[in-house]
């Protein structure tokens, strides 16, 4: 009965390890991802805000 209670917290904590890991693995993918938009959205809002502007400029000339 020890040993199979022992084996069995040894599998809890190796699946435990496991999800940790793959949460790990998401959580870094998800966050690369959001870097990646977010980023993304702020560099195309620049550029487009920097062509109103520009435009805008012009237009007034």
């Amino acid at each position: 009965m020890a040993q199979k209670s022992e084996t069995g917290v040894g599998t809890q904590l190796i699946l435990a390890i496991l999800i940790l890991f793959i949460a790990w693995v998401v959580l870094k993918w998800v966050i690369r991802v959001v870097v990646g938009v977010a980023t993304t959205v702020v560099v195309v809002g620049a550029i487009l805000f920097g062509l109103w502007i520009f435009a805008n400029r012009t237009g007034s000339d």
